[in-house]
């Protein structure tokens, strides 16, 4: 594991640097079970910019993205893809009260998958006052996709970010998130 990123629930999910990013994969679960690569934020204001090349097989539930995360509550905010059967990809932001509790869905979008052939890079941003998320298909061109207030969910602020996938779904392909780059 890379020295500033570290486990929340990893479970029987493993960890890769041998494709000269950071992939985390595991086995489909029979219950929703976020796996995550996170490290501490610096101080706000910050954004943080990721590359992701994601494979979430059928399942409805499997999901891979970015994730802000509040140390002291374990409360999860993430901005993903994947699941589904069809040529489309759910792209969504669902809160989370920790690794295994869903809360609530705020936006879901469906997007031809042939957007992101060359992986999706998506971005976190904390400015003190909102949290945000946006999506880019080359990493130049940006667009904003959520917006709320930093209380809106979050108890205090989001103090970590990172890398996840969700592996609820039985019986399917293992699911793969690699980190292809990630700067603040």
């Amino acid at each position: 594991v890379p020295a500033d990123f570290s486990w929340v629930n990893q479970g029987d999910a493993s960890l890769s640097t041998a494709s000269g990013g950071l992939t985390v994969s595991g086995p489909g679960n029979a219950s929703t079970n976020l796996r995550i690569q996170k490290k501490t934020a610096p101080s706000a204001p910050w954004t943080a910019t990721a590359l992701i090349a994601a494979f979430t097989g059928a399942a409805d539930n499997h999901r891979a993205g970015i994730v802000m995360r509040e140390n002291a509550t374990g409360k999860l905010l993430t901005l993903s893809t994947g699941g589904g059967a069809t040529s489309n990809a759910g792209i969504t932001v669902d809160r989370w009260n920790s690794p295994t509790s869903f809360s609530a869905q705020p936006k879901a979008t469906n997007i031809p998958v042939q957007n992101f052939q060359n992986g999706l890079w998506v971005r976190a941003k904390y400015d003190s006052t909102n949290v945000k998320f946006f999506f880019s298909p080359d990493g130049f061109i940006w667009s904003e996709y959520y917006t709320e207030s930093k209380t809106a969910f979050f108890t205090t602020a989001p103090d970590e970010v990172g890398l996840f996938i969700n592996v609820e779904g039985t019986g399917t392909p293992d699911l793969v998130n690699t980190l292809i780059h990630f700067t603040f």
